[in-house]
C-alpha cells in the first residue's frame, strides 16, 4: 500500500493523499484527526472475516467508532476511502488462489487507485460507489440502496445496459473481503438456472460486451472468441505503448485501414481501450479486493494506554501468535516462546535497550522479570515506562522474526503496525532508543524480504528529532519517511506534509509547531 486518503470520517473532511512509507509520523494538536486516521487501519481490519450487515464493523475488538451516524462528518452523507496500491510480483505469486489466473503477470507492478464510498439508509450501510483507476483506464461502479449496481462506466462511457441485459450485478461485503462483486441471473435469461463457476460466466458476459464494442471497427469475419483472445493478450501499459501494440495486431482488413489514424483521441483507440478495460474488469476487481483485504488483515494495532504491570499473571493454556493491542497477554506470549526463539528475542531486545524481559512460571502463575547488566527485578519494581514499551518492541520483533502463517495458509510477507503515542511514560532517552529500534526493525525486515510499515501518532519532538538525526547519519533514507501534520480542522486542502532533507532537517515544517 502506497497511500491512503480519507473523506468525511469524523473531523476529516478530506486528508488528501497521505503517503504510507516505511515510517509514517502523524503529528498535530488534540482532536485534529490524526488518531482517526491511524485508527482507520484497525477499523478496516476488524471488519474482515466476520459476518456483518455492511462494509464496516464500526465497533469491534480493536477500536470503537460507534456507528455510521457517529462516524460520518457533520452535514455529509457518505464516507470514502481511497487506496493507492501496487501489486508486487513476489507477493502475488504466493497466493495459491491466483497461481493459475490467466496471464497474472499483466496485473503486476501497475499502480492502482481504489476509491470506495460508503453511504447509509436508516437501518444499514452499503457501498455506493467503487472507482478503480490504473494507467489510462478508469472503471466506475455506482450502487443503489439495494446493493445492486445501477451503472458501469468504463473510460467515461456507460456499459450498464449491455452488461446487465441478462444479469443483475450486486456488491456486498459479507464474506470477509472489503467488497465482493457477483451476479444474479434474471428469470428470463438463458443463465437463470446456472449454479456453478459463477466467476467464469460473469467474465464471459463482460467479454461479450467488450467484443461487441469493437465489432464495427473489425468487421464480421472475426469470431467473438478470437477477438476476446486478442483482447486478453494485450499487455496493460501506457497509451503510447498500447498504440504501438495495436498497430502490430493483424485483426482484419477493416482494422488495418483504420491504423493510419490511430492516436489517443481516435475513435479506434477509445473503443479499444474500453474493451481492454472490460476484458480485464473481473480479474482486476478480484485482485485489488483481495490485496487490500489481505493487507488490512495484517494490521497490528498498539493502543496508547498499554496494560499496567502486575506482579503475577495467571497462566493460561493458550498458544499465542499475536500480542493484543493493550499488551495484556505479553507475559503469556513470552512464556510460550521456544527456547531457541526466546534466546533470539532476548538478544535482540538486550542489544537495542540494554535489558530484556523473561516470563518465569511459578505454580499456576507467571511473573515478568526485567534483567539488565546489573540486576534482575519484577517488572512492577521498575519504572512504569517499561510496561508501556515492552508490548511495542515485542510486537515488532514477533512480526518480523517470529512470523505466523496467515489464515490463507502462507507465510506473511508484509505488515502494517500502527502505534498510538509510543512515548507515553518514557524518558526522552528511552524515546530515542525506541525510535532507533523502529528504524532498525524496518531495515531488518527488508533484509528478511519482509515489507514492514510503521505508522506512529505522536506528540514527541524527541521522536521527530531522532529520526532527523538518523537521516543525517544515513541510517534511513529521507524518502522512506512521511511526516503528516494534522490541524484542528482538516479541510479540503488536506493534511500538510513535511519531509527531511539529506541532512535530517525538516522542510516545510511550521515554526513553533511543538510550542505551547
Amino acid at each position: 500500500m502506497k497511500s491512503l486518503r480519507i473523506k468525511n470520517l469524523r473531523c476529516l473532511e478530506d486528508t488528501g493523499e497521505v503517503p504510507i512509507k516505511d515510517i509514517t509520523i502523524l503529528v498535530g494538536a488534540n482532536s485534529s484527526g490524526k488518531s482517526t486516521f491511524l485508527r482507520t487501519f484497525p477499523l478496516l481490519k476488524q471488519g474482515l472475516n466476520v459476518h456483518k450487515k455492511g462494509p464496516i464493523l464500526w465497533f469491534g475488538d480493536y477500536v470503537d467508532f460507534g456507528d455510521f451516524k457517529t462516524s460520518v462528518r457533520s452535514g455529509e452523507s457518505n464516507i470514502a476511502f481511497e487506496f493507492k496500491i501496487s501489486l508486487a510480483n513476489r507477493y502475488m505469486r504466493t497466493l495459491s488462489y491466483f497461481r493459475h489466473v490467466y496471464q497474472m503477470d499483466k496485473y503486476i507492478d501497475i499502480e492502482y487507485n481504489l476509491y470506495i464510498e460508503i453511504s447509509a439508509t436508516k437501518t444499514y450501510e452499503y457501498i455506493s460507489k467503487i472507482k478503480i483507476d490504473f494507467l489510462s483506464y478508469n472503471i466506475v461502479l455506482i450502487i443503489d440502496k439495494s446493493r445492486k449496481v445501477n451503472d458501469i462506466i468504463v473510460n467515461e462511457i456507460s456499459f450498464f445496459k449491455d452488461i446487465t441485459k441478462d444479469i443483475d450485478l450486486e456488491i456486498d461485503s459479507l464474506n470477509g473481503n472489503l467488497f465482493e462483486l457477483h451476479f444474479v441471473a434474471k428469470k428470463d435469461s438463458p443463465d437463470s438456472n446456472f449454479k456453478f463457476n459463477r466467476r467464469a460466466i460473469l467474465k464471459t458476459v463482460i467479454e461479450k460486451v467488450a467484443v461487441n464494442n469493437l465489432r464495427e471497427l473489425i468487421g464480421s469475419r472475426k469470431t467473438d472468441d478470437s477477438i476476446a483472445d486478442i483482447l486478453r493478450n494485450i499487455k496493460l501499459t501506457t497509451e503510447e505503448k498500447t498504440i504501438e501494440i495495436l498497430k502490430g495486431l493483424k485483426i482484419s482488413a477493416k482494422w488495418d485501414k483504420s491504423l493510419n489514424i490511430i492516436n489517443s483521441d481516435s475513435d479506434l483507440y477509445i473503443k479499444m481501450s474500453q474493451s481492454i478495460a472490460l476484458c480485464n474488469f473481473n480479474s482486476i476487481c478480484e485482485f485489488i479486493n483481495f490485496y487490500v483485504s489481505d493487507t488490512m488483515s495484517e494490521v497490528y494495532y498498539i493502543a496508547p494506554l498499554r496494560a499496567t504491570a502486575q506482579r503475577y499473571y495467571r497462566m493460561q493454556n493458550l498458544s499465542l501468535s499475536e500480542i493484543d493491542s493493550a499488551g495484556q497477554n505479553l507475559p503469556l506470549y513470552i512464556h510460550n516462546l521456544t527456547d531457541v526463539k526466546f534466546d533470539k528475542y532476548k538478544k535482540w531486545v538486550n542489544d537495542k535497550f540494554g535489558f530484556y524481559p523473561e516470563a518465569v512460571a511459578d505454580g499456576g502463575h507467571i511473573s515478568l522479570r526485567l534483567t539488565d547488566a546489573r540486576s534482575m527485578h519484577n517488572i512492577t519494581d521498575k519504572g512504569f515506562g517499561y510496561s508501556q514499551i515492552l508490548p511495542i518492541i515485542t510486537q515488532l520483533w514477533s512480526i518480523v522474526f517470529n512470523r505466523k502463517q496467515s489464515t490463507r495458509h502462507r507465510t506473511m510477507e508484509k505488515a502494517i503496525v500502527v502505534i498510538e503515542q509510543p512515548e507515553l511514560h518514557l524518558h526522552p532517552r528511552l524515546q530515542a532508543m525506541l525510535t532507533d529500534a523502529f528504524v532498525t526493525i524496518v531495515s531488518d525486515a527488508k533484509n528478511n524480504n519482509f515489507e514492514l510499515k510503521i505508522i506512529i501518532e505522536t506528540h514527541s519532538p524527541t521522536i521527530v528529532n531522532k529520526l532527523g538525526t538518523m537521516v543525517a547519519e544515513k541510517r534511513i533514507s529521507a524518502d522512506d519517511i512521511t511526516i503528516a501534520m494534522f490541524e484542528n480542522d482538516v479541510s479540503k486542502e488536506g493534511v500538510k506534509l513535511s519531509h527531511y532533507d539529506e541532512d535530517g532537517v525538516l522542510i516545510d515544517w511550521p515554526i513553533g509547531f511543538f510550542d505551547f
